[in-house]
């Protein structure tokens, strides 16, 4: 008699063991299913844009900018619209509605919210997180002065 018992809880035990062993492989098992599906990511360079710099009613310079992003490759290739216009065009909007930043002086703070702007702006455009990162590839503020100078220095 005693020797069922010890084999119907030794059965019991085994059963258990088995079905704990299974519920943490299983769990696994999902993480690393989600794991699998990676995001192909691509990463390419827009245009140069130059965008007025406009303060008491008078050109004060340009912002030369190029950016960089890095974006879904899938959800890239569903759109029909080039993503380098999309983006060329919110950095425009965005670095000329700054009416209030002294782009001449730029800080840290001001380049970092200018990308982070128009990573926002190119994804509620096309309704979907197709940019991951805007990066900024060059960044200058020509003065008119200089750009007079140089223009001159050319034709010589």
């Amino acid at each position: 008699m005693i020797q069922v018992i010890v084999c119907a809880l030794l059965t019991c035990i085994a059963t258990i063991g088995a079905a704990f062993g299974m519920m943490t492989y299983n769990a696994s098992g999902s993480e690393g299913g989600a794991e699998e599906k990676k995001v192909s990511l691509t990463s390419a360079k827009s245009r140069m844009i130059s965008v007025p710099i406009i303060s008491d009613n008078k050109v004060q310079g340009y912002v030369v900018a190029r950016f960089e992003y890095v974006a879904d490759a899938d959800l890239l290739k569903a759109s029909k619209v080039p993503p380098e216009s999309v983006l060329a065009d919110e950095a425009f909007k965005i670095i000329y509605g700054s009416a209030g930043r002294d782009f001449r002086i730029a800080k840290k703070t001001d380049v970092e919210e200018v990308t982070a702007s128009v990573r926002e702006g190119v994804n509620k455009r096309w309704a979907a997180p197709v940019l991951k990162d805007v990066m900024i590839d060059s960044w200058s503020f020509l003065r008119n002065e200089e750009i007079r100078r140089n223009h001159e220095q050319q034709k010589r």
